[in-house]
């Protein structure tokens, strides 16, 4: 069984708590750390939800 949302705010809190499970807060020391690859992630996520391109 799969299970879908419909709410966008479901999902970005999915997505961030499954990159702060997998991913590293950054990817190099020496990067801007303006964004964490956490948020990165749950913005990509978003992306595809909505279907947009940038």
């Amino acid at each position: 069984m799969r299970k879908t949302t419909n709410s966008p705010l479901a999902l970005a809190t999915m997505a961030l708590k499954v990159a702060q499970q997998s991913l590293p807060l950054y990817s190099h020391p020496k990067s801007p750390h303006t964004y964490t690859q956490h948020q990165l992630f749950a913005c990509l996520a978003l992306m595809q939800f909505f279907k947009t391109d940038s």
